[in-house]
């Protein structure tokens, strides 16, 4: 027997190739016998049988064909991040489809079928919507179970032939104190919806010595309320007695982000040094970690 391939009544060569991904059902695999149709005797079992064969079998055979795998650009992802975008990986079928498989509480899944996600080309991008926030993938950081990346998948119209990208690494989004904190009765912070511990250190109008104030806070989930933390780190001297009240907003320009506002007892003075600029990168340091 010779085995075969056909498309439209013809034999084609075993090398082939699909010029489209999705589901293929032009081919069929055709099975020729040597001495075409007739017979051939065969012993079975001590007897001798007549085995009759057709000149050739064709069979029907269903390819799925994977697009090519999409990818992340080289930025990086982080809690706070809001738009993503990469590249098909050449995908050109005019039935495509991307989606993105992000890791927020819900899994919430965007797809260029749904506007969600746009093509330009090779380029997808997807803009988040406000109500979805990553979680960073690094580490637990108080989650019962420790988020996934996220990926995006190359998909072939509704079927379910598809194509998925490599895990994308979520990290921890960025923090910053505000702009103006010397000589004010509060400290303002912008923070990942996701943080969990924030340490500042300081130094006051009436300090004598070199070590630093420490005000710590935790909270116990994403976007909670914040509460100072008894623990006191080692080096620093325990500064959360200079804490009246702690508020906590989402910040209306990243919904991703948190705006945390420590209001100061009107005994406590954050001393200004010889520039603003020495002030945040030499006297106030924050911290988040993570569980």
């Amino acid at each position: 027997m010779n085995f075969k391939w056909s498309k439209n009544n013809a034999e084609i060569t075993t090398t082939t190739e699909f010029n489209k991904p999705g589901v293929v059902n032009d081919y069929k695999a055709l099975v020729k016998f040597a001495s075409g149709a007739g017979f051939y005797t065969k012993s079975i079992d001590g007897k001798t049988v007549k085995v009759y064969t057709p000149e050739s079998i064709e069979k029907e055979v269903t390819f799925h064909v994977a697009p090519p795998k999409p990818t992340f650009n080289q930025d990086a992802v982080s809690s706070t991040t809001r738009t993503i975008s990469g590249t098909l990986g050449g995908f050109t079928s005019d039935d495509r489809v991307v989606e993105v498989h992000l890791n927020d509480k819900d899994k919430t899944v965007l797809s260029s079928k749904d506007g969600q996600v746009t093509i330009d080309g090779d380029t997808w991008t997807a803009t988040l919507p406000d109500n979805v926030k990553l979680r960073q993938s690094e580490n637990k950081n108080g989650e019962t179970e420790k988020p996934l990346p996220i990926t995006v998948v190359n998909k072939v119209g509704d079927t379910n032939v598809s194509k998925t990208s490599d895990p994308k690494v979520v990290t921890m989004g960025d923090y910053s104190p505000s702009a103006t904190i010397a000589g004010s009765k509060h400290i303002d912070v912008t923070v990942p919806h996701d943080a969990k511990r924030i340490e500042l250190r300081f130094h006051n109008s009436t300090d004598t010595d070199n070590t630093p104030n420490s005000i710590v806070l935790v909270r116990n989930e994403n976007g909670g309320d914040w509460q100072v933390d008894p623990a006191t780190p080692a080096g620093v001297t325990n500064a959360n007695n200079f804490v009246q009240a702690i508020t906590n907003s989402v910040n209306d320009t990243n919904k991703a982000e948190n705006k945390v506002s420590i209001t100061l007892k009107k005994q406590t003075i954050i001393r200004n040094f010889l520039s603003k600029k020495r002030l945040l990168l030499e006297i106030i340091q924050i911290t988040i970690l993570a569980d």
